[in-house]
């Protein structure tokens, strides 16, 4: 059975090598093939196993860059890559996969799970992910109330403003008017909040996969450090700027600051 199970081992190796040369059918086969070997690994041999989640992972990412992109393979790519030990790239698949899904809720809940194996200094929050509020869905529902009620009293507005014109009635006047102001203060706040999160979602997640990085305040080593608190593998951000190998980053509490390009993995479309 051990002979066996390294054949196999060795096979399944094999197979991302070769996925050029083989379907999108057949490259799903062959890592759903590695994740399954990889579970029946994980208790007798936890570093053949790690082995068969990579190639699992591999064998995902590589259907992806062939064009596939739906929130089912997104997480079986964020599990694989959890299983393999790669915490950063975890974390990376499973934010993918909320952009296409948001209302995933094994999305949502694999990405929790991963969040809470990042460890943080017991003596800042830097780098934290600031506490969800409200639940994913309410914040849509709010929001498309928020814009609906803003159209509805400019309509409203411009109806007795013109019921005004036809009775001269100065209370529609008065109530035309009040409802056209609050109507657009409405819109614009909407609009300028949607813009802002359009804006924020536009520029790409960084996740740090290494240990003990330093914020610093430019790009280089001769920098000062922007903080003394050291950001740990896992830790999200996003992407302001990239210069000379280094990446100017926002973390996801409004912190900004300069790490090396190598201490990060960039979730590139």
């Amino acid at each position: 059975m051990a002979i066996m199970s390294y054949v196999i081992g060795i096979l399944l190796s094999a197979a991302p090598a070769a996925a050029e040369s083989v379907s999108a059918a057949e490259l799903l086969e062959r890592a759903e093939a590695s994740f399954r070997h990889g579970g029946e690994l994980r208790e007798s041999r936890p570093d053949q196993a790690r082995a068969c989640f990579r190639q699992a992972a591999e064998g995902y990412a590589e259907l992806q860059q062939r064009g596939t992109q739906n929130a089912d393979l997104c997480r079986n790519l964020g599990n694989a890559y959890f299983l393999a030990g790669d915490l950063p790239h975890a974390i990376l698949a499973y934010r993918r996969g909320l952009q296409l899904a948001p209302l995933d809720s094994r999305l949502q809940d694999n990405l929790a799970f991963a969040r809470h194996q990042v460890e943080y200094p017991m003596t800042s929050e830097l780098g934290r992910q600031p506490a969800e509020q409200w639940p994913v869905w309410l914040r849509r529902v709010l929001r498309l109330s928020f814009g609906g009620l803003a159209l509805t009293l400019y309509a409203l507005g411009w109806l007795m403003l013109t019921r005004w014109r036809m009775t001269r009635r100065r209370r529609l006047l008065r109530l035309g008017i009040a409802a056209l102001i609050v109507g657009v203060v409405t819109m614009s706040v909407f609009f300028f909040a949607d813009a802002g999160d359009e804006q924020r979602g536009a520029r790409p997640a960084v996740v740090i996969h290494q240990d003990g990085v330093l914020l610093r305040v430019g790009n280089g080593f001769d920098y000062p450090r922007r903080y003394d608190t050291p950001l740990n593998r896992g830790v999200e951000a996003r992407l302001l700027y990239a210069r000379n190998d280094w990446l100017q980053i926002e973390l996801a509490r409004g912190e900004i600051g300069w790490i090396p390009q190598s201490a990060a993995v960039v979730d590139e479309p």
